[in-house]
């Protein structure tokens, strides 16, 4: 088990496309890539991205452009060093944050929301007024780094 802290699991219909969203956007690390599934770490975060079963595929449409998918009673949050080149990082892997103009603070970070390149929702938090710094790209914490 390691020093993993947390984990979640993300359901998708294009298991790889949506691991690469998260290893790029957030710098999620490969730990496990099998048919069916991509278990993803990063910083004590387990983040596992498992394909719909065959019985749902049919149930949820996706668009493209992805529309985000709010209608969920979870939104896991990701805590990142800055937001700076994130939103560019979002939208060149299919996903997408909200505009600079609608952060806003909680609790000593400015806060994203943001959707993956499948519509799942999920929310971004670094410490106020990083926004201009660079980040060290080193996973989660640190960004993202290709």
């Amino acid at each position: 088990m390691g020093d993993l802290r947390f984990g979640a699991v993300i359901y998708a219909k294009d298991v790889m496309r949506v691991a690469r969203f998260y290893k790029a956007v957030m710098g999620f690390r490969n730990s496990v890539e099998e048919a069916g599934y991509a278990k993803l770490e990063a910083d004590g975060i387990e983040l596992v991205i498992v394909q719909v079963p065959p019985a749902l595929l049919q149930s949820f449409t996706l668009f493209d452009p992805p529309r985000r998918r709010e209608n969920t009673a979870i939104k896991p949050v990701f805590f990142v060093e800055t937001l700076s080149n994130l939103h560019d990082r979002a939208i060149e892997h299919g996903g997408l944050l909200d505009p600079t103009s609608k952060i806003w603070q909680f609790d000593g970070f400015d806060v994203c929301d943001g959707h993956d390149c499948e519509g799942n929702v999920f929310q971004l938090r670094a410490p106020l007024g990083s926004q201009g710094s660079a980040g060290n790209g080193s996973g989660v914490d640190g960004a993202a780094q290709e």
